[in-house]
């Protein structure tokens, strides 16, 4: 029994100093773990585009975001926009100055923090950083935006006119670049609506009351797209608003001008020949080409880093990336791809470009930082564009060959999934808010709608004779087909999917890019055209024709000062009373051997209709009518 109760004892010693062992071993690891750590705060890079009317809010996706991660905090992150703009937890939530970033045991696990313009913004470039702070740390996020000032027109005169005459010609002035407008009682023999100036036209009234039509203007800012054609050498200025081409821009001969891509501030337009093999630079300004230079031996795929210095061009039968220096315009290096590359696109913060390759049938991921590729995968046979979702997400690739659109995880660099639209899928460009894709189906005559969350066709929408390039306006009200067989580009309204009209190009082109669209449009002004009706002429039947004008000026300047009623006096039992719209009785003569002066009890009365009843005393009818009194 001894010896079992000193083996207890002994496994019990061990016990004790194995439990010593583990806290003084807890006691060394422990601070290891402490929750002490220098605090960390991070803050991504920027991303996406702030842009808005002057007076308006931007909106998504105009807006730019940023991610939040932090570690050892001790407390929550404070974050602060600059003058100009708001900040929010969601890129359509509700926008504010400040908000918190609640930390949990210090942490803060990669929050999106979206920014926009408020609608004090002034117009022009803004720029600012938010500022995030908890305790003693604190980081900024440089934000820029533009703001676009609205347009004006200046006022515009009313007028009064007569049944049968002309109206004074309108010139409208401001600092528009169109004026649009509509008139609400075209019986005057006004239109509806129109565009620009308004002529002369004869008025028209054949009723016993003046009538008045409101005119509407609305001040429009420039409006302009511009599209390729290769088979006349040239670059179409087209007039979005008028669906009018306004300029050709003639470039030299056999260079076959294909994709564009706009500086980031639109004031220039780089153009790929591709068979010249070369670049044109058009100042979007004069609508002059600038500098034409060498980038390749068969040009075709163009994009530019979003701080306008390095311009991506693809050739295709080199099988080439070559990568310009936008300031001189020389090639900087030159790099490998998949066969026959023709078409790519840039993420919003320029770090990857993603090439496709129709022969390899090949995506490829392309590192612009480190200058390298990343990764490739197969989307399809013949990819032969590529666009990419406004959040930076998501790769939409149309594959010619295999008639499908393949879908792209970026994250995850895999393909999701195939949209099968049935016939060669030529071309594919996405609305503003990424909610829908039109794909032109050059072999069917025919746009492809697909709506991206369902990943589902909405609608087919028949075009021209071989539909090509597909291009989305800012607002998503609008997308612009090239129809190379028709000679046309097709214009359809994307709320209804109806094409609303064409735009004559002689030999259509490819490919348009979008210089500006009238999304800014001024403050209405309005302004009224009053036509009364002809004079009323009474048949005589004791003497000549009771002749009662329906307007006169009592303004002191001899002429017309007062309401002549010819012939009045050869009925000299007669009345006239002149009465308001309310009714009340302002004038009364019994004969009228003084005219009326358009005054009550020596006041004069304001501008404006006023109704008579003139009563011959003959037997006959009353007459009735209303006169205008214009000072």
């Amino acid at each position: 029994m001894k010896k079992y109760l000193r083996l207890i004892i002994a496994i019990l010693l061990l016990c004790g100093l194995f439990a010593s062992i583990c806290v003084q071993a807890g006691e060394r690891i422990n601070p290891v773990f402490s929750t002490n750590q220098a605090p960390q705060l991070i803050v991504g890079d920027v991303t996406g585009a702030i842009s808005a009317c002057e007076g308006m809010a931007s909106v998504s996706p105009a807006v730019q975001q940023f991610t939040v991660s932090a570690s050892g905090l001790s407390a929550d992150v404070a974050v602060t926009a600059p003058g100009n703009f708001e900040i929010s937890l969601a890129a359509n939530g509700t926008y504010s100055n400040s908000l918190m970033l609640a930390q949990i045991s210090g942490l803060i696990s990669s929050v999106t923090v979206y920014v926009r313009s408020s609608a004090q913004a002034t117009a022009g470039n803004i720029t600012g950083d938010v500022t995030l702070t908890s305790g003693a740390v604190s980081q900024t996020a440089k934000v820029t935006g533009h703001i676009t000032a609205l347009p004006i027109v200046n006022a515009i005169a009313d007028q009064t006119k007569q049944n049968g005459q002309l109206t004074d010609a309108v010139a409208f002035s401001g600092t528009a670049n169109t004026y649009t407008w509509t008139n609400d009682n075209p019986a005057i023999g006004l239109p509806a609506s129109g565009t620009g100036n308004i002529d002369k036209f004869t008025a028209i009234n054949t009723g016993t009351i003046p009538i008045t039509a409101h005119i509407t203007v609305t001040p429009v800012p420039a409006s302009y797209m511009y599209a390729t054609n290769s088979a006349l050498n040239s670059i179409f200025l087209i007039n979005t608003v008028t669906n009018k081409v306004e300029q050709t821009i003639t470039e030299e001969t056999n260079s076959n001008p294909v994709q564009m891509v706009f500086s980031p501030d639109k004031s220039l337009l780089y153009v790929t020949n591709q068979s010249s093999g070369t670049v044109s630079v058009i100042n979007t300004s004069t609508n002059k080409i600038i500098a034409t230079f060498p980038a390749g031996f068969n040009t075709t795929g163009i994009a530019i880093s979003p701080d306008g210095s390095r311009l991506y061009v693809t050739d295709f039968s080199f099988s080439h990336l070559n990568i310009i220096n936008t300031a001189n315009y020389a090639i900087i290096k030159t790099v490998d791809t998949g066969i026959n590359p023709y078409s790519m696109v840039i993420s919003a913060d320029g770090k990857y470009l993603y090439i496709i390759s129709g022969t390899s049938n090949l995506l490829q991921f392309y590192n612009t930082t480190g200058n390298f590729f990343e990764y490739g995968i197969v989307t399809g046979v013949g990819p032969n564009s590529i666009v990419i979702s406004p959040d930076n997400k998501t790769l939409y690739i149309a594959n010619y060959n295999s008639h499908d659109i393949a879908v792209v995880d970026i994250a995850s660099r895999r393909v999701t999934y195939k949209i099968d639209v049935v016939s060669a899928a030529d071309w594919v460009a996405i609305s503003p808010d990424g909610s829908r894709l039109y794909v032109s189906n050059i072999d069917e005559d025919r746009v492809t709608v697909i709506n991206t969350a369902t990943r589902r066709i909405i609608t087919t929408i028949d075009v021209g004779d071989h539909p090509v390039g597909v291009t989305v306006n800012s607002d998503g009200s609008k997308v612009y087909v090239s129809n190379i067989v028709s000679n046309y580009i097709s214009v359809i309204d994307a709320t209804t999917n109806k094409v609303t009209g064409q735009i004559q190009t002689r030999q259509s082109g490819y490919f348009m890019a979008i210089l500006s669209d009238n999304a800014c449009r001024g403050q209405p002004v309005t302004f009224s055209i009053t036509v009364n009706p002809s004079p009323v002429i009474v048949p005589p039947v004791e003497g000549e024709a009771v002749i009662i004008p329906n307007s006169f000026s009592p303004n002191g300047d001899g002429a017309n000062d007062t309401w002549v009623i010819k012939n009045l006096s050869t009925y000299p039992h007669n009345t006239v009373e002149i009465f308001n719209r309310y009714g009340q009785r302002l004038f009364l003569s019994n004969g009228y051997g003084v005219a009326w002066d358009g005054t009550v009890k020596g006041e004069q009365l304001p501008p404006g209709t006023y109704y008579y009843i003139v009563n011959l005393k003959n037997g006959s009818k009353s007459l009735s009518g209303s006169v205008t009194i214009i000072r």
